[in-house]
């Protein structure tokens, strides 16, 4: 009682309290305050919680919406993943959920590009091999076997389940175009 009794000090007249009523007032009705949705919300208050705070009602549309430093401009090529992006975090109703989301959409981008990374080796090497076989006949494996050969001295040996060894470093690396050096057809012909 006593910290409302202080609280009431501050009001000199009736006046003031209306004054004080009209403002909260016009507050909650010009949308200057807005409800957080707790827990059991119904997902028309979160749509709706989401839409005060910003959030359009398509994730695609917020692309128009963002601004880069310095007049850049999102090109045709990363369109698809700033969308794929605010998909993942339409719609985050706090810091948190924000954070969460958008942390769990960068890991799965992370386990799809590594997943598509090995598709790709995968391809590229069934691909390069069945060339070498054709061009190289029933002497493939014997030939392509011998280039190990070449790196016995080398630092680490042969190994290319020795990460630190010379050969899985090159045969593991990639060209500039992100092919492994060990699945390029050229590089394996001219080796052997």
């Amino acid at each position: 009682e006593a910290k409302e009794l202080k609280r009431l000090e501050r009001v000199k007249d009736i006046k003031s309290l209306w004054g004080m009523y009209r403002e909260l007032e016009g507050q909650f009705t010009s949308g200057g305050l807005v409800k957080v949705p707790g827990k059991d919300a119904k997902p028309e208050e979160i749509t709706a919680f989401a839409k005060a705070l910003g959030w359009s009602e398509k994730p695609e549309e917020m692309l128009g919406a963002i601004k880069l430093e310095n007049g850049a401009v999102i090109g045709d090529a990363d369109k698809p993943a700033l969308t794929g992006f605010l998909q993942a975090v339409h719609g985050a109703t706090s810091a948190q959920d924000f954070t969460s989301k958008a942390t769990n959409w960068y890991f799965k981008q992370q386990e799809d590009a590594a997943a598509a990374l090995d598709q790709a080796d995968d391809t590229y090497r069934r691909e390069s091999e069945a060339a070498l076989k054709e061009e190289m006949g029933p002497a493939f494996k014997r030939k392509t076997n011998a280039i190990g050969t070449l790196f016995a001295t080398a630092p680490g040996g042969t190994d290319m389940k020795n990460e630190g060894s010379l050969y899985a470093r090159l045969m593991g690396g990639r060209t500039a175009d992100g092919k492994m050096i060990g699945n390029d057809p050229d590089i394996v012909r001219w080796l052997v």
